[in-house]
């Protein structure tokens, strides 16, 4: 049975869909680490940098406050073994998982399919995708005695695919060695050939694709650890950036992690008045008022700077050149002592999550995002205090950009009322097609960034100043629906038949035109006690008309409003809306234009029905000049617009068309196009007015 209902309960519904979806107040992420330990990863990373690469991983992972990373990983050649297993990273078990990140000795198959079958059954992504984060690091190259490595790849690419999870890829080739140990190589024929080495990155290349991951190829230039620390970062609560002489601190910060490339010995680091010479080769802890502990790598050396208990931050730290004089390269993550959640759902904070946060969503759903801002309770009170002024001055913002990384949505959010759990704390995702499409044609991914920064014109900002922290990333994919929206549009008077269905979500129709609101269900299963409804409704008016939408049968199966015949220009605002397992809604925006001299149809007919209303020009002698006249009225909603069309129609000479009446059929026929002329009409509104003049002579009788 369909129900049809008000949209004033649109607001329950939405509440009751929102306490629906899971909560809580740190979500857990699953990182999968899938490694190759086929012979040619060996050859492709001669000095096992992609070990090293890997702790630097688990150490920054392990700084997050009040944050659970789970850690699997895998290691796989002709069979896949999981050497870890979900293992919750905290700073007391960092030196346990880095002893299992260790060189692994070499096999000869390379049987994908089968590690990430595994990675798939030990974290179980159902409903919880964008929450688990699979890092394939691999040549690509398919080698074994297995059958069809390549079709059981292909099936688990379309599992992953199915359940929103993105896979990552990065190459690992001959191309990531320098280029003097290549040419070594080649000379000994310790390299696969050409057409292997593109064949293995054109897979993995699709994999990453298929399946909404990234795809990264490891060279001299960009090493693993790069590329390691690129893919988590957008998913951790730290902000990130590049070191540079100067960095602005903030109250609310808590340490700093440091990634410095060892193309420099050594780093002076000024923090105030005090300054500190750091050998970068050598594992050390230095004691202070800011505690420094040095642990070095070979490409790099990770330095984590700390204030002591009651030690403010100065305003801003140094990176400075070491008495070699070389200046500090790399990246520094800042911890903060605030964190920014993003959490689908209206539910409450504390409330444990029995289950991860769902990825896939229908095009056109209604799916909410609460933001909250916690501080941990480890803190001195003077921090508390501090973290709270600086709280009343500061503005959640948020940005929505697609896959390809373009902005579609940007929004603010005051920090005060997120913190405090009062006010507006939400965003709604846009899940219709980006494009402007009424219809998905097919799934395509949405990545949600939001960031903890000062607020505009806050006083007392510092100059180059940075956000205080920002939520993990997250991407969902917006799947097509079931069901289909249209407006309907026709000519009032046509036949149905003649009606035509709008593609995109902005549809323009002339004054003249009427309009009907459907959706159809093209989905297999029973659609049940589906709850629909349809308004429409000048935009920016509150008061929109209700409409029913009726069941109108048929396959696929169709519901529509009756006809709507709007009366004056403007803009107008339809939206439709199904409660059948969520809630979805979609809406159009539907510029009603004005153009007298646009004819009601595409052709002028035998019968007249389609041709525009003419003039009677009455009874004249044969030879006798007749002379007429006809106001042409444009409106086309604003000043610019009706200029711009004017100044396009103004260019093709208007016409008028004489038509005979046949006596016997009593249809219409074209004599003759007839020349007019115009005055100038005056510009500057949004409707304007066109006088014509025309003159008819040697009028045949009849």
């Amino acid at each position: 049975m369909i129900k049809s209902y008000r949209t004033a309960k649109m607001h329950l519904i939405l509440v009751l869909l929102c306490l629906l979806l899971p909560s809580t107040a740190f979500s857990e992420t699953d990182w999968v680490l899938v490694l190759d330990r086929s012979e040619s990863m060996t050859q492709n990373d001669p000095h096992n940098c992609r070990f090293d690469a890997q702790k630097i991983m688990v150490d920054l992972l392990a700084q997050g406050v009040d944050e659970a990373h789970r850690l699997t990983i895998i290691r796989f050649a002709g069979a896949a073994e999981a050497v870890l297993e979900r293992e919750l990273i905290r700073p007391q078990n960092v030196e346990a998982i880095r002893k299992l990140i260790s060189v692994d000795p070499p096999m000869g198959d390379t049987d994908i399919a089968a590690a990430l079958s595994l990675a798939r059954r030990i974290v179980d992504p159902e409903r919880r995708a964008s929450d688990v984060h699979v890092i394939l690091m691999s040549d690509g190259v398919l080698a074994g005695k297995t059958p069809n490595l390549a079709g059981k790849l292909d099936d688990e690419k379309k599992a992953c695919q199915s359940l929103g999870l993105p896979v990552h890829a990065v190459l690992l080739n001959d191309y990531s060695v320098s280029k003097p140990e290549r040419e070594e190589r080649r000379r000994q024929k310790l390299y696969y050939e050409d057409k292997q080495l593109q064949a293995g990155e054109d897979l993995l290349r699709d994999m990453a694709r298929k399946t909404g991951g990234q795809f990264a190829q490891v060279v001299p230039e960009r090493g693993v650890e790069d590329i390691l620390i690129e893919l988590i970062s957008p998913h951790m609560s730290f902000h990130r950036e590049s070191i540079s002489t100067r960095l602005v601190t903030w109250p609310t910060d808590r340490q700093l992690y440091c990634v410095l490339d060892r193309t420099a010995r050594e780093v002076k680091i000024r923090m105030g008045a005090k300054e500190v010479d750091v050998n970068l080769d050598r594992q050390q802890s230095i004691e202070g008022d800011f505690q420094l502990s040095v642990t070095p790598y070979r490409n790099r050396t990770v330095v984590l700077v700390q204030p002591a208990e009651n030690v403010r931050w100065p305003d801003w730290i140094e990176f400075l050149p070491g008495r070699a004089g070389n200046s500090p390269t790399g990246s520094v993550f800042v911890i903060s002592n605030v964190r920014l959640e993003a959490i689908p759902g209206l539910g409450d904070d504390s409330a444990a999550a029995t289950e991860g946060v769902k990825t896939k969503i229908r095009e056109h759903e209604v799916y909410p995002i609460r933001f909250s801002i916690h501080v941990p309770a480890d803190i001195t009170p003077e921090r508390a205090r501090s973290i709270q002024d600086t709280l009343k001055k500061s503005s959640v913002r948020i940005e929505l950009s697609d896959g390809e990384g373009r902005n579609l949505d940007d929004k603010s959010l005051s920090a005060s009322d997120v913190a405090a759990g009062v006010g507006n704390r939400l965003y709604f995702i846009p899940t219709s097609s980006p494009r402007g499409e009424a219809k998905v044609q097919e799934p395509f991914t949405l990545r949600l960034k939001a960031r903890l920064e000062p607020a505009d014109g806050s006083a007392g900002v510092r100059v180059g100043r940075r956000p205080f922290c920002r939520a993990p990333d997250r991407s969902f994919m917006v799947v097509p629906s079931a069901f289909d929206w249209f407006v309907r549009r026709n000519w009032k008077g046509e036949p149905e038949s003649s009606s035509r269905p709008a593609a995109r979500r902005d549809v323009d129709v002339e004054l003249g035109e009427e309009l009907r609101l459907e959706v159809t269900y093209t989905g297999q299963e029973p659609l049940g006690e589906a709850e629909m409804a349809a308004t429409f409704g000048m935009a920016g008016e509150a008061a929109a008309r209700k409409l029913l939408l009726k069941d109108s049968g048929g396959v696929p199966r169709r519901f529509s409003t009756d006809w709507i015949f709007p009366t004056i220009p403007g803009t107008y605002e339809a939206k439709m809306s199904v409660k059948s397992g969520g809630v979805q809604e979609t809406a159009f925006t539907i510029r009603v234009l004005r153009d007298d001299f646009r004819p009601p149809g595409s052709q002028y007919s035998k019968d007249g029905v389609n041709s525009m209303e003419g003039k009677d020009l009455g009874t004249y002698f044969q030879g006798e000049r007749v002379q007429f006249s006809r106001q042409r009225t444009l409106h086309r909603l604003t000043t610019q617009a009706t200029s711009s069309y004017w100044e396009a129609e103004s260019s093709a000479p208007a016409k008028a068309s004489l038509l005979r009446k046949d006596p016997a059929s009593a249809g219409w026929t074209i004599v003759r196009h007839v020349p007019l002329t115009n005055e100038a009409p005056v510009l500057g509104t949004p409707e304007i007015a066109v006088s014509y003049k025309g003159e008819l002579s040697d009028v045949e009788p009849g």
